[in-house]
């Protein structure tokens, strides 16, 4: 399980995770099935489920089949994406760093669309969001797999000060300071637990056990 963010209420994170693991189960089962259209969305719709309530596994592969599943893409938002592929800047173990270069690719993916103004903006709002990517560490690590993508730091830069030139190197030191002072300037907008009341309204309309 990936918990919330510090400040979320107590009462979204302590869903069963065999609840979310059967609802990660059925919808890839649902997904692989070759059926309808309307199963296979709504396997991606269970899989969205159980990773907005923090399911780790379904996180991991939301990011990975983002860039290439179009029913991936139907049933979870590209905000949704962007804030999971940066669970592993704080979830801690050697399975969560590897999983990292799958925020690279995501980044990768939105720079191919030319869809990267959009992307750093949901990024910004990911990270002003939750406190524990706000670290040092945290925020050196982003950047440094951003630097792998072409124009990533460029866009974020745009994204911080608004302006259409941005001097110095794309991913530099720079950058660090700007983004952690937009970051302490900026209010959180609560998106993760606003996201997880949602799922768990659907989790315990759907199965009130």
């Amino acid at each position: 399980m990936v918990p919330a963010p510090p400040q979320t209420d107590l009462t979204l994170q302590g869903v069963d995770p065999r609840r979310l693991r059967a609802s990660f189960q059925r919808g890839m089962a649902a997904m692989r099935s070759n059926d309808s259209d309307a199963t296979t969305k709504e396997g991606a719709e269970l899989v969205s489920l159980a990773a907005a309530l923090g399911y780790e596994p379904a996180r991991v592969t939301i990011v990975q089949e983002y860039p290439r599943s179009p029913i991936i893409r139907s049933a979870v938002s590209s905000a949704e994406a962007v804030r999971y592929s940066l669970d592993p800047l704080f979830v801690p173990g050697p399975q969560s760093e590897g999983n990292r270069i799958f925020l690279a690719l995501l980044a990768s993916y939105f720079s191919g669309r030319h869809e990267l103004p959009a992307y750093a903006t949901d990024l910004l709002a990911t990270l002003s969001d939750d406190q524990r990517l706000q670290t040092e560490e945290s925020l050196k690590s982003l950047l440094g797999l951003l630097a792998r993508v072409p124009g990533a730091c460029t866009g974020l830069a745009h994204a911080i000060v608004k302006s259409r030139t941005v001097t110095g190197p794309e991913c530099s030191p720079g950058l660090q300071l700007q983004l952690e002072n937009f970051i302490r300037l900026t209010a959180p907008l609560g998106l993760e637990a606003r996201s997880r009341r949602q799922a768990l309204q659907l989790l315990e309309s759907s199965n009130p056990s």
